[in-house]
């Protein structure tokens, strides 16, 4: 189990932060994914709308997406009525290294979903798996 410093990173560390600090740890030049399959903290990118199917960008932790917050910019659709289970999540981002997107990299580890002394996964540049955890308050 690798226990994530507290001192060097908060839950308003950015992921570029948390990567640089695994990838140093690890020495896996700047190889290492953050592995969230079985976590509850699934970040969900778009979801498809329900009147026309067109994506919608959500940029939003799974436990903080609410299909009614979600308007439609094509059809102007809303999915107000909708169930969370209803609303087709297109695209989900399960997976973070140093090669993920910009706009997620600048993001802090609570704007994704991150959660204090939580089990997330890591695996090193040969494959290795390992287990992780920020045990860091929500400062």
């Amino acid at each position: 189990m690798i226990l994530i410093d507290s001192e060097k990173i908060s839950m308003s560390s950015s992921l570029t932060d948390l990567l640089t600090y695994l990838n140093e740890l690890l020495q896996a030049h700047k190889k290492v994914q953050i592995d969230l399959v079985g976590t509850d903290m699934i970040f969900v990118r778009s979801v498809g709308c329900m009147h026309c199917g067109r994506a919608i960008p959500v940029f939003l932790p799974l436990a903080r997406y609410k299909p009614a917050l979600m308007p439609c910019s094509r059809c102007e659709y809303t999915c107000a009525h909708a169930s969370d289970a209803d609303v087709p999540i297109i695209k989900t981002v399960t997976q973070y290294s140093l090669r993920s997107s910009p706009q997620l990299l600048c993001m802090t580890l609570e704007e994704l979903g991150f959660l204090p002394n939580t089990e997330f996964g890591v695996i090193d540049r040969e494959g290795t798996k390992y287990r992780a955890m920020l045990t860091c308050s929500k400062k």
